[in-house]
């Protein structure tokens, strides 16, 4: 609240808090109406369809389902995020059916499958790449370790084979 109010405080910071108060309130607090007011706040500066995602979900909350449906298509097109996308299609499924178009309903259903599914192979994929980079640099690390035991076990025979030789040299040249 202190960030929103500061008269310098930058636009794109008082767009961030309006939208993390908007988040707050509408989904931990269950307050609408005020997530509703940091949400159209937040809308004042660049919009972004997290915004309209989170103005949808207030105005289901408010149980003002029109509304709801015309936010949740502005995030569809505004957002790109895969995982958004595939939350509001889940949404819209339901909301479809209440406001009279059972059409609709397996549009967003699948919709809601096809974008999931690409959510997750795209998250599995990332989580996957840095698993081989750790599994790689730990891979690099060990042979890097074994490496040098070797090297050490080496030099330390070295030295003893070596005096060896002197000590028996030496002994040679003392008979």
């Amino acid at each position: 609240q202190r960030l929103i109010r500061h008269p310098r405080a930058a636009e794109g910071l008082k767009q961030k808090a309006h939208f993390e108060a908007a988040k707050l309130c509408c989904y931990l607090r269950e307050d609408y109406p005020t997530a509703k007011a940091h949400a159209y706040d937040c809308l004042r500066g660049k919009t972004f369809g997290a915004v309209y995602s989170v103005l949808g979900d207030a105005y289901l909350g408010l149980g003002q389902a029109d509304s709801a449906a015309y936010c949740f298509r502005r995030a569809l097109h505004e957002d790109e995020e895969l995982f958004t996308q595939a939350n509001i299609c889940r949404k819209m499924a339901p909301l479809s059916l209440q406001l009279g178009h059972p059409d609709s309903v397996a549009y967003y259903m699948e919709r809601y499958t096809l974008l999931a599914d690409s959510a997750w192979r795209q998250w599995n994929g990332t989580e996957l790449a840095e698993l081989n980079s750790r599994h790689e640099m730990e891979m690099q690390s060990r042979r890097e370790k074994a490496r040098r035991e070797h090297l050490t076990t080496l030099l330390a025979s070295s030295f003893v084979f070596v005096l060896l030789i002197v000590a028996t040299l030496f002994l040679l040249i003392e008979r």
